[in-house]
């Protein structure tokens, strides 16, 4: 009633109390290690794309694209966007398609009745009897008896994965499967699965909300999975392009929006260190707020200077470039003796190039430097091998079709590695990372040096 007393004595009212912004933590903005929230950068075309398919019965999904363009982010903030529940299963190389489905079962802590057993308690002049052993009970009444039936469960075994048993279970759930990582496995787990996605578009007419949604990193989406013929046209596919320089600087200024941290001084700077790489983007924004002693949205504006952009990228190196000097031993293992040491060969060559990549043919040109006669076929077939985890991954295949070191602090590592001239660029990253003198020795001759004891009559040299 106190406004209404107000109002008798002509008094003003008080003015509405305005709700306080919400505060944001840093690990909310910028996520290095996972998806984009916060953070994430809208990808419209790409989006709508997915609402529609998630909106078309049987329709199963695959979203494909170079590693690092933020296929998990838009499937997971769509997903969210859209109310719709879901689980993930993550691919390892070594993954069967027993262990997908294994995990799909676990998410939803699936278990099966394995038996159904009768219970009874008597209870006699205030003592207890219990008979079975689920659900003790105790009962206070001088004399009195109660029966029931108690059922057993448990996981679901090896003879119950089955794709037509996990459909049904994901389809009464309402739950979409998201399934990422799928380049990794064998092509035999690949054909299973596709064969998987059969049963779940016939399901789908018994649950509308059935779908599987694949995530995998490739040039084309057939490298990742091929339809069997009896699909008829119910897999369908969206591109995931990498994020251009203007989507880095939108992820940035969410620094500004959410943090109360304006990272303009500094902002061309990460994005070209970052080269396309949304991931390095992610950790030198949270390396600056971390140097200026942000971990929340700010009470008044802060401003990320050059000073706190070199401390951010010393932190960064020292606490991600420990596996670096494993990393290169492993891709320059040699294995069996050649003519070449093509694995050095290839990895001084790109090294040597620039930092966003070149092409196959830029990259021969750069090896025949040194080597005129080093063949085609060999670059072909070593870069492919520099791009597996055997190899560490060091190399990615971008969607521009150009081979590069798969972070920027490797590309920098390389440069040291094998005693190349950098630019100011490059010393951005190098400047932290250290090479003995005996790693540059070896890793130099491996790649400048032939083999003249091996044979010439070998179909790779």
């Amino acid at each position: 009633m106190n406004w209404l007393k107000r109002w008798w004595r002509g008094e003003k009212p008080e003015p509405a109390v305005e709700p306080s912004p919400r505060s944001y933590s840093l690990g909310e903005v910028f996520t290095p290690g996972q998806p984009a929230d916060k953070g994430f950068v809208s990808r419209p075309v790409e989006e709508q794309d997915l609402r529609n398919l998630l909106d078309e019965r049987g329709t199963q999904i695959l979203v494909w694209g170079e590693s690092g363009a933020g296929k998990s982010s838009l499937v997971a903030n769509v997903l969210k966007n859209e109310g719709q529940p879901s689980i993930t299963t993550r691919c390892e190389a070594t993954t069967t398609y027993e262990q997908v489905l294994s995990s799909a079962f676990d998410r939803m802590n699936a278990m099966v009745r394995t038996g159904r057993s009768n219970q009874d308690t008597r209870q006699l002049s205030g003592g207890a009897e219990f008979g079975g052993p689920v659900s003790p009970a105790s009962f206070h009444a001088d004399a009195s008896w109660e029966a029931g039936q108690t059922e057993d469960f448990e996981r679901v075994v090896p003879a119950q994965l089955t794709s037509e048993a996990l459909a049904v279970r994901l389809g009464s759930k309402g739950l979409v499967w998201v399934i990422e990582d799928f380049h990794k496995v064998s092509p035999e787990t690949r054909n299973r699965l596709a064969d998987a996605m059969k049963v779940f578009s016939d399901e789908s007419l018994n649950y509308p909300r059935l779908r599987m949604i694949v995530l995998g990193v490739a040039e084309t989406a057939g490298e990742i999975l091929r339809a069997p013929s009896n699909m008829g046209g119910r897999l369908a596919d969206i591109p995931i392009p990498p994020l251009g320089d203007d989507d880095l600087g939108q992820l940035l200024d969410k620094g500004k929006d959410l943090l109360n941290v304006d990272l303009g001084a500094v902002r061309n700077r990460i994005i070209k260190h970052s080269v396309g790489v949304a991931s390095v983007t992610h950790a030198l924004a949270r390396e600056c707020c971390t140097a200026l002693g942000v971990r929340e949205t700010s009470p008044n504006p802060m401003y990320v200077t050059a000073e706190a952009l070199e401390t951010a990228k010393t932190a960064y190196s020292r606490t991600r470039g420990g596996t670096m000097r494993e990393d290169f031993d492993a891709a320059l293992e040699v294995t069996q003796t050649r003519k070449y040491h093509n694995y050095a060969i290839i990895l001084r060559a790109i090294a040597a190039l620039p930092e966003r990549g070149a092409t196959h043919a830029q990259i021969l040109a750069k090896i025949r430097e040194g080597l005129p006669d080093y063949p085609p076929g060999n670059l072909t077939t070593y870069l492919r091998k520099l791009q597996t985890e055997e190899r560490r991954a060091l190399i990615r295949k971008t969607s521009e079709g150009l081979f590069r070191y798969n972070r920027p602090l490797q590309h920098a590592y390389a440069i040291l590695r094998f005693k190349l001239p950098m630019n100011a660029e490059e010393e951005f990253w190098a400047r932290d990372l250290t090479v003995t003198t005996e790693e540059q020795d070896l890793s130099v001759r491996l790649a400048t040096e032939e083999n003249l004891e091996a044979s010439n009559d070998d179909d790779e040299r």
